[in-house]
């Protein structure tokens, strides 16, 4: 299911700079709605994968963060006033896929707590290669990270149960 247009009108980052609601992605000039926030199982099991690499990356240069940023995906040589495709890497979409694909990002995880396995792309000879499904279990390199893993087990010891939470 894709996102829900905004407008039918052509931005560019100049005008995502002016608009008052957050809730919106710019991709290739059109605004989009963005999804929902993810459920409280996501935010839990990303805020624990967060605490693992911050802690694989202590006094190295490479940083990671917990919320949501804005990416501006540019093209060769545009500088900010030019860039049409500004989003916040948080659900996959084909199209999105794509414009990652453009762009070089050269992997990105999916999580899907609720099954307990996790998707993984990784950018080979210029587009992902087929995607990687892998069990919450053990331990999960970061290929574009040296030396980081997310243990697995040691990140669902530290989790709530879900029946600790039923009186939230």
């Amino acid at each position: 299911m894709g996102l829900a247009l905004k407008d039918t009108e052509y931005h560019r980052y100049t005008d995502y700079l002016q608009w008052t609601d957050n809730n919106c992605e710019l991709i290739d000039g059109k605004a989009y709605f963005m999804s929902p926030a993810p459920n409280l199982d996501h935010q839990e099991v990303a805020g624990e994968v967060y605490k693992q690499i911050e802690n694989a990356l202590t006094g190295k240069k490479s940083r990671v963060y917990i919320a949501l940023i804005d990416v501006r995906l540019a093209n060769q040589c545009e500088v900010d006033e030019q860039i049409d495709t500004v989003v916040q890497p948080d659900v996959l979409d084909v199209y999105y896929s794509n414009k990652l694909e453009c762009h070089g990002v050269r992997e990105y995880w999916l999580f899907h707590p609720t099954d307990r396995v996790l998707t993984i792309y990784l950018l080979k000879d210029n587009e992902f290669s087929k995607a990687v499904i892998v069990a919450f279990a053990g331990e999960t390199a970061i290929t574009v990270l040296d030396d980081v893993v997310i243990q697995w087990n040691e990140l669902f010891m530290r989790l709530p149960q879900a029946k600790d939470r039923i009186n939230e």
